[in-house]
């Protein structure tokens, strides 16, 4: 096992959840600004809205007043963000396939237990780089779970690196830079890049070239995965992930591959983030090990899983009840095939004849991408259960 130097947690005041902070007490007066919203969260958030709204309480509706998106500052070096999408209308009935079909779901998904401290530590982090992470995106939830029983710096350095790549597949002016960086150049002015050098220097020291190579091809299929088709260069849009098929993999590949998933694909969504849980379990997978067809077959299910859940929480597949319906059915089976992938790594880890200790890192990696992937179907049915409570908001106000 290699040393890792452990990611610093600052940590500034106490630290509530985001939700238990945006809800105010019902008919309570609401301060002046947007309906139902306190000083401090209106404060926090950058919500507000017109200031003569006389007698309004958290409960009522305002006809004509709208709440505007929180400011951003301009120019694209300084944490200004494109606008996302609206989030996507989930229920919990298109999502219940989940836990109907797959066993594991039937038992309770462990949570780290500084999992505040975590996303304390993550805001803090980014607001100091300018990154301007979004609060709502719930990533120190996804580590917390994918990482319950690792120490907290460990955990705080992945729902870091989460953060930033939800930034970073947003900003198609940073990935060139981010590239460079990865290759030992210099970070340029971009908050992306700087963020991804901060990270960086955490992260890979004492990891082996090899690892860096994995990292670094993971990065370029992403950039090239983003890219947007030449025949969109002219639309004005905003950008927003290009969508692409499933790319054949192993044994089911030719069924896939007729009924592609719309959003994501694996590379689009980042598989460098599975070969970054390496340096934050203070582990590497052995070469002999990382490059064999039965590793793949591992780390491509956990990236599809991956993938597939961001791309219905993101509102990237489209509404149609038969486009939803048909993702969770992939991603049913593609959570199967994953654990009929990870069962198999036991005798690969033998006929390749590792000591005792390489085995167990071998393992531990293999759990964790389990742990992702658990995380990744919890933070889905968790996006299903808020859209449907948000539907009977009064204010309509979400995170």
């Amino acid at each position: 096992m290699r040393d890792r130097k452990a990611a610093d947690v600052p940590i500034r005041g106490k630290t509530t959840t985001m939700r238990s902070q945006f809800r105010a007490p019902s008919g309570a007066a609401a301060p002046p600004g947007a309906p139902g919203v306190t000083e401090r969260q209106g404060a926090l958030y950058g919500v507000s809205a017109p200031q003569d709204v006389p007698g309004v309480t958290a409960s009522q509706d305002v006809p004509g007043v709208t709440i505007p998106p929180r400011p951003r500052a301009g120019g694209s070096c300084d944490g200004a963000r494109p606008s996302r999408p609206p989030r996507p209308a989930l229920s919990p009935e298109a999502l219940a396939p989940l836990t109907e079909r797959l066993a594991a779901m039937s038992a309770p998904c462990p949570m780290h237990p500084s999992v505040h401290q975590i996303e304390a530590a993550v805001i803090t982090w980014s607001r100091e780089l300018g990154l301007d992470a979004d609060p709502g995106a719930g990533v120190h939830r996804l580590a917390g779970r994918a990482l319950a029983g690792c120490d907290t710096p460990s955990v705080t350095l992945f729902a870091r690196w989460l953060a930033w790549a939800g930034r970073f597949r947003e900003e198609p002016a940073a990935r060139a830079g981010v590239l460079a960086t990865a290759g030992d150049g210099e970070p340029g002015p971009h908050v992306v890049e700087r963020a991804f050098a901060d990270l960086w220097r955490t992260s890979a020291p004492g990891m082996s070239a090899g690892w860096r190579e994995r990292v670094l091809s993971g990065l370029a299929a992403q950039h090239a995965a983003l890219r947007p088709a030449p025949h969109a260069a002219f639309a004005a849009v905003a950008p927003r992930p290009a969508l692409h098929a499933v790319r054949p993999a192993e044994p089911s590949a030719a069924r896939r591959a007729a009924h592609p998933v719309a959003g994501y694909d694996r590379a689009a969504f980042g598989t460098y983030l599975l070969d970054l849980l390496e340096p934050c379990l203070g582990v590497e997978v052995p070469a002999s090990i990382a490059g064999s067809p039965q590793w793949r077959a591992v780390t491509e299910a956990c990236g599809d899983v991956a993938a597939w859940c961001e791309s219905l929480a993101a509102g990237l597949v489209p509404a149609e009840e038969r486009a939803l319906a048909g993702t969770v059915e992939r991603i049913v089976a593609r959570v199967e095939e994953l654990w009929t992938a990870a069962r198999a790594v036991p005798a690969l880890v033998e006929r390749r004849g590792l000591d005792f200790a390489a085995s167990a890192e071998v393992t531990r990696v293999t759990c964790a991408f389990l742990t992702v992937s658990r995380a990744s179907l919890e933070r889905l049915l968790e996006a299903g259960s808020y859209t449907a409570q948000t539907r009977e908001s009064p204010t309509g106000v979400r995170l």
